[in-house]
């Protein structure tokens, strides 16, 4: 349709591939669907920037003592400081909407630096500790000493703490966009994904409706805060803040669990349509409504025992298979004849919606994750054939993120030992058994184990995402005499887990030292020629012109 002055439009362009992971957080990419969407969806939000900080952490590892220098004396000039001063300038914006947009991202990218902050300084403990030959070598060519290299780190280092920000926490909240969000929001899902992202593979796939239900999902987002809140913004002394933690923590776990049980309630007692809707939305799991393969489900030509006592599946795929058999033990025990037969049904689809339920076993010393629990379609609950499994949720959708989150996030013992947060009193909370929570707690959260994919009507293959791990050997591209620089070599070598190259040249002159830019070299070269001089004496002028930046060293291959 024609466009109207003023109107707004994105330009659609073809970018290429390298351009996918924008398109996917904008949330109109190839991979996106009901359960992946851009960046407006918490859950596959969290997934791809825990992505973006894992890479982060496996190259700093990478990092030598030359390389740390002039990456921290970069950010710190031309990152730290522009950013710092528009935040410090937007005290004056008395919460106009205008401002959102640009002091929103201000204050996320403040916030991911003091995070790098501290993954710096740990490999800068480790350098410190362990010295490599390599940097002795370069930073002996840069007549630069180690001991002042280390300092000016440090120093910088100190720079990057958000030590602003419980100052400017109540100022955040005033600043919106007009739609009812606030840029203490904005700072709240970042330091919330970096609690949730410390806690790695103890809480997988924090947020995502196929594994933990509503409840549960608005208690870790709580939790977070609550944890954010205290340990990074509060200035109250630190006895009473731990203590106000703990207590807070428990009130939102207690609450938590209220809900649960009300929930069971509803829906095992055959409440009215609209409370029985509110409930099963409080208790149930989301599926990609994936179309399974009969050679997981069915591999001898019947379909896998769901309560087997080492079956780990996705809820969506265990409800489907859980109705199919409960469908041929009817048949089985009243004789009848089936009238269908799933094993040769075509499409056979996860169950779109589920809520965990409990059955009887015999077996009461069964250790595997899905003990006394199935997960059963909507339908089930309607005919009164399933009940909710209410201690499951308890245990597994209230306890286990609430304990992780706590545990792992807190330093309890630093401030008042175990008095004010325990696994006791979070039990007392909840209103369980302490050792039904140790076992929860040794068996860990349900990882399921066949591969959940959406159903999408095509073949067509996930294409592998262009920061996929790359081997350091396929890292050095080339290693040649320069054509276009006369007695220069240039060394072409591609990123660690990325497609960018960068390239680097050096001059026999110039032993242990390489220029990062086209723009050194022929600046240095002008030295030369100019001035009838060696590379050696060029380079020393340039470096007391300030022009260090066109020098630095490289990553080692090994």
């Amino acid at each position: 349709h024609a466009m109207k002055a003023g109107d707004q439009v994105e330009l659609l362009v073809d970018y290429g591939e390298a351009y996918e992971d924008v398109r996917e957080r904008k949330g109109y990419g190839k991979d996106n669907n009901k359960l992946c969407g851009g960046d407006d969806d918490d859950a596959a939000r969290l997934k791809r920037n825990f992505v973006d900080r894992e890479m982060v952490q496996q190259d700093i590892p990478d990092l030598k003592l030359f390389d740390m220098f002039y990456l921290v004396e970069y950010l710190t000039n031309d990152v730290l400081a522009p950013i710092d001063q528009r935040i410090r300038g937007s005290f004056s914006a008395n919460g106009q909407a205008e401002s959102f947009t640009r002091l929103s991202k201000d204050i996320v990218a403040r916030q991911r630096i003091h995070w790098l902050r501290m993954q710096l300084q740990c490999r800068l403990k480790e350098m410190m500790s362990n010295p490599n030959q390599d940097d002795e070598l370069l930073l002996h060519a840069m007549t630069r000493g180690r001991k002042e290299m280390v300092t000016a780190i440090d120093e910088s280092l100190l720079k990057w703490d958000f030590d602003m920000l419980p100052d400017i926490l109540s100022f955040l909240n005033t600043v919106s966009n007009g739609d009812g969000k606030s840029l203490q929001d904005i700072i709240r899902l970042e330091l919330s994904e970096e609690l949730l992202y410390s806690v790695g593979s103890k809480l997988p796939d924090p947020l995502n409706s196929t594994m933990w239900c509503k409840i549960s999902i608005d208690l870790a987002n709580s939790i977070t805060w609550d944890i954010a809140r205290y340990l990074v913004c509060c200035k109250d002394p630190e006895h009473s803040m731990a203590q106000m933690l703990a207590e807070q923590i428990l009130v939102n776990a207690k609450n938590a669990a209220s809900k649960v049980r009300e929930a069971c309630h509803i829906l095992n007692t055959g409440s009215s349509s609209f409370s029985r809707n509110a409930a099963i939305d409080e208790l149930s799991f989301h599926s990609l409504r994936r179309k399974m393969k009969k050679k997981d489900v069915a591999p001898n030509g019947s379909f896998i025992n769901v309560y087997g006592n080492d079956l780990n599946i996705h809820h969506g795929t265990a409800a489907t298979i859980a109705d199919i058999q409960a469908y041929q033990d009817a048949v089985e025990l009243g004789y009848l004849e089936p009238y269908f037969d799933p094993c040769s049904t075509s499409r056979l689809a996860d169950s779109k919606l589920t809520i965990v339920s409990q059955y009887a076993s015999l077996n009461h010393n069964n250790g595997s994750q899905q003990f006394h629990w199935m997960a059963r379609s909507i339908d089930a609950f309607d005919s009164g054939v399933a009940r909710v499994n209410e201690q499951w949720y308890l245990l597994n959708q209230i306890l286990l993120p609430v304990h992780i989150l706590a545990s792992e996030c807190v330093e309890w013992k630093k401030w008042a030992g175990s008095q004010f947060y325990s696994l006791e009193k979070l039990c007392k909370a909840i209103g369980i058994k302490l050792q039904d929570a140790e076992e929860t707690i040794k068996r860990g959260v349900m990882r399921p184990e066949l591969e959940e994919k959406p159903d999408n009507g095509t073949n067509t293959k996930k294409k592998k995402r262009l920061r996929g791990g790359l081997s350091n050997a396929a890292r050095t591209l080339e290693n040649r005499p320069c054509e276009e620089f006369s007695g220069w070599t240039v060394e072409r070598i591609q990123r660690k887990n990325s497609h960018h190259v960068d390239s680097y040249w050096s001059h026999p002159g110039l032993a242990g030292v390489v220029l990062r830019s086209r723009v050194g070299v022929k600046e240095m070269i002008a030295k030369m020629e100019t001035n009838l001089i060696d590379a050696n004496t060029a380079y020393n002028i340039l470096i007391s012109e300030g022009k260090k930046k066109f020098f630095g060293g490289r990553k080692s291959l090994a």
